[in-house]
């Protein structure tokens, strides 16, 4: 009966081994991935699909993880430039760091516990002030940017057009009409 609980855990941790193995190819994977976008050596889709570093069952999930990096590319960079992350772990180049720095604070997390994982975790604390205040700022700079709606409907069954008036007066809103050359011209 021992002999076959050790065969179980011997079982468990190669399976286990082999998960973190197959999480940090998908992660170098990635940040080969977006190096070559960066040097437009060709589109998203037929850079991960004609990866030959992950199995055919993964492509979606590298598809996935680097087009969510791309998108959050502006804040991910800024965090990693705040904390020195390449300076201070060698081992990590700028696009993968950009990979794990993604999947640790926007993601579901870092796969495996290698060595990745624990260069990743030392900074974790870091990265997620750099980016509560690389958010904050962006916030901030953004708001001279927002667009205001142009027109509002008004749902008559539930409010009148003079109520529903009043109510974005009140939350600040004005009326504008177009002058003839097309400009606006607000009214009080």
């Amino acid at each position: 009966r021992s002999r076959s609980v050790h065969v179980c855990v011997g079982i468990r941790s190669t399976v286990q081994e082999n998960s973190q193995a197959m999480s940090s190819r998908l992660y170098y994977a990635a940040a080969r991935v977006i190096r070559e976008l960066e040097s437009k050596r060709g589109s998203l889709a037929s850079l991960v699909f004609t990866s030959s570093r992950v199995s055919s069952s993964s492509k979606k999930k590298l598809y996935a993880i680097v087009s969510q990096t791309i998108k959050h590319k502006e804040i991910i960079l800024h965090a990693i430039e705040e904390c020195q992350l390449t300076e201070k772990e060698s081992e990590i180049s700028l696009y993968l760091a950009m990979v794990l720095t993604y999947e640790l604070l926007f993601g579901k997390g870092l796969k495996g516990g290698g060595q990745l994982k624990r260069a990743m975790m030392r900074h974790k604390d870091e990265l997620e002030r750099a980016v509560k205040d690389t958010r904050a700022v962006a916030t901030v700079q953004h708001r001279s940017e927002i667009v205001l709606p142009r027109y509002a409907r008004v749902n008559l069954l539930k409010t009148t057009v003079v109520r529903a008036m009043e109510a974005l007066s009140c939350s600040g809103y004005t009326r504008a009409t177009l002058s003839a050359a097309g400009e606006p011209k607000s009214e009080k």
